[in-house]
């Protein structure tokens, strides 16, 4: 059965959304099948508006589920998006890779650009990625990582895992041919830290994604 998206929690500056795999964040030409298209009709249904204010911060690759974090006035977009230039909002993952490692935490850095629909990694003039992991379960043929991902470069985790010779189950585009679930690989973004961008507290939000 398709998971369908949820709010996870909304006010009147922001919103956190669950976004299943399968399903893009922003509308462009995808308005049918986008999580921002549906929480857009969402909030216009339920709060009988037609204009409503919606704009994403971040985004997750379409086979990737897990938390959004979407402003919902243009004082929090701005607030928020600086927030994250500055790396103020902590992003978590959990992910599901083959093989076990020595090491069971460290720092990943790699130097990335935007290819062909995929990333790269070059020796010189790409944008630094670092992604920090530990491994909180080993099983007898996969192991479990905890990831905080430290910039956010496009496909950087997939590439950097893959690049590590641990790429994530389901991932056949950076190299494992393993099957996880359709329209899905084993990556879910679980936990998201931030400043609210007006009440001035921190705000932890959390997602347990299912028998990863």
């Amino acid at each position: 059965m398709r998971k369908l998206p949820f709010i996870v929690y909304s006010d009147s500056h922001i919103l956190v959304a669950y976004k299943p795999p399968g399903m893009v964040v922003p509308i462009e030409n995808h308005r049918s099948n986008s999580l921002e298209g549906f929480l857009l009709q969402h909030l216009k249904e339920t709060l009988n508006k037609e204009t409503i204010f919606l704009r994403p911060i971040h985004r997750l690759d379409k086979p990737v589920e897990g938390l959004v974090l979407f402003a919902r006035s243009s004082k929090a977009l701005t607030r928020l998006n600086q927030a994250q230039r500055e790396r103020k909002i902590d992003k978590f993952y959990v992910a599901k890779v083959p093989g076990s490692f020595k090491k069971k935490n460290g720092l990943i850095c790699h130097f990335l650009v935007h290819g062909d629909h995929r990333a790269e990694i070059v020796k010189e003039g790409g944008k630094e990625a670092r992604l920090m992991f530990r491994v909180f379960e080993e099983r007898s043929k996969h192991s479990v990582l905890s990831l905080k991902i430290l910039t956010g470069r496009y496909h950087q985790i997939r590439i950097q895992l893959s690049a590590t010779k641990h790429p994530i189950v389901g991932d056949a585009r950076y190299g494992n041919q393993e099957f996880y679930r359709k329209d899905q690989i084993a990556l879910c973004h679980t936990k998201l830290i931030l400043p609210h961008p007006t009440l001035k507290k921190k705000m932890i939000f959390k997602f347990r994604p299912e028998n990863l």
